[in-house]
């Protein structure tokens, strides 16, 4: 069993706060099963990620709710989705807890562990740039009715 997470899984992040936190948690859960279903001779890893391209038909809720198609982030490298997969399989086949993919995710994992208040204070002088450059903000919205009519069935009417 393994888990995809992201390098916000190593800290709490301005502007995405939900997202980090979530991956926080799933990492402990890694951490717990890993332990936990040792005996029994099953696998438990996690892969932290950077930022990847994703499918450009990738739909998500905005923050109104509404269907709108994942942005595609220009501002940054993004890592190719074979390239993440085979990383993903070296972890099944080493048998490894954890694997890094990124330059940026190995700096971050090293700062945040040794030196933690350089790390908020870092975050904490870039919080603008954070929150302009890499916070999902819009998307062109979903015209497929499908999409919307399986939301709106999908809704209790009491």
């Amino acid at each position: 069993m393994f888990y995809i997470n992201s390098v916000g899984g190593f800290r709490g992040m301005p502007y995405n706060s939900t997202y980090t936190a979530s991956k926080m948690a799933q990492f402990a859960l890694a951490q717990a099963l890993q332990i936990e279903l040792k005996d029994d001779g099953i696998h438990v890893g996690v892969v932290f990620v950077g930022f990847t391209e994703n499918d450009p038909d990738k739909k998500i809720l905005d923050v109104d709710g509404s269907w709108i198609y994942l942005p595609k982030r220009e501002n940054i490298h993004l890592a190719k989705p074979q390239s993440v997969a085979k990383s993903v399989c070296e972890l099944i086949e080493k048998r490894q807890f954890q694997i890094t993919l990124t330059p940026l995710g190995h700096l971050t994992e090293f700062l945040n562990r040794y030196f933690p208040d350089l790390t908020s204070w870092i975050i904490n002088l870039n919080r603008k740039k954070i929150k302009d450059e890499f916070t999902l903000i819009g998307g062109e919205r979903v015209k497929d009715s499908l999409v919307v009519d399986r939301v709106k069935q999908s809704k209790v009417i009491v």
